[in-house]
């Protein structure tokens, strides 16, 4: 099997295990061809979710970047009206980010500080 499959399949599992937890509802789509990884009920509405594995560092000092959508033109980028979360498996720091279609929509990358609390792009603010 590939590592790039494998490290997605380690992301979506880590999301189902804390989904689980919170005491969601996981469904995955029938068509492998989904803009969507899995679908998320919180009890309250279904959420098309995206799952990313991150762990590349970013040009930017003690930043991980996160290649939303590929790194080519061809790549269509996420857009809020194809899925509702992007969450994120941080291997580094054992959690999971989240995304909101506000700061996700129609981008390539986000980067996430590390270390510097006092940036709002810093991690914790995005925990799941």
């Amino acid at each position: 099997m590939h590592i790039t499959s494998n490290k997605g399949e380690i992301a979506v599992l880590s999301v189902e295990l804390e989904a689980n937890k919170r005491g969601c509802i996981i469904s995955h789509p029938s068509n492998q061809h989904s803009r969507y990884d899995l679908i998320i009920d919180d009890g309250k509405r279904l959420l098309r979710t995206q799952v990313k594995y991150l762990n590349r560092k970013g040009n930017r000092k003690n930043c991980l970047e996160l290649i939303i959508s590929g790194g080519t033109k061809k790549i269509k980028r996420y857009t809020s009206k194809e899925i509702d979360l992007l969450l994120i498996y941080v291997p580094q720091k054992n959690c999971i980010l989240c995304l909101r279609p506000t700061q996700f929509n129609n981008k390539n990358t986000f980067f996430f500080h590390m270390e510097n609390k006092n940036t709002p792009s810093y991690y914790e603010n995005f925990l799941w």
